[in-house]
């Protein structure tokens, strides 16, 4: 059950296994075979994984925007920034911050704030 609750985690953040591999220090065969159920993880690399995951969350919870978890050196520099308490700061300042959409933005930019877009088909 441990597996499948981790391997949601990872889906929701939008990582790839090898990415989430690297980062704990895992393999990805071992990791991919976890989260099938395949394997158990040992408890310290078990804890390594989910310390990933959390530092991600909160890494996340800093930002008004998700964090883009397409290049994986990015991300461990980031994650290691993150756990020094370099972000601190500005996840104070994130969160003093009203986030909402301004008045009248749907007005402004009705392209973006559409709720559905028509396609135009090109008859020939």
């Amino acid at each position: 059950m441990e597996h499948e609750n981790l391997n949601q985690r990872s889906k929701k953040l939008n990582l790839r296994g090898a990415d989430l591999a690297s980062l704990a220090n895992i393999s990805a065969p071992k990791l991919s075979n976890f989260f099938r159920g395949r394997i158990n993880l040992d408890a310290g690399k078990r804890k390594e994984l989910v310390q990933v995951l959390d530092d991600l969350e909160k890494l996340n919870a800093c930002f008004p925007v998700v964090v883009s978890t397409s290049d994986a050196k990015v991300l461990a520099v980031a994650l290691e920034r993150f756990r020094t308490g370099l972000f601190k700061k500005f996840a104070k300042a994130t969160k003093a911050i009203d986030w909402a959409d301004p008045e009248g933005l749907n007005r402004k930019y009705p392209k973006l704030f559409a709720a559905k877009t028509k396609r135009v088909k090109n008859v020939a």
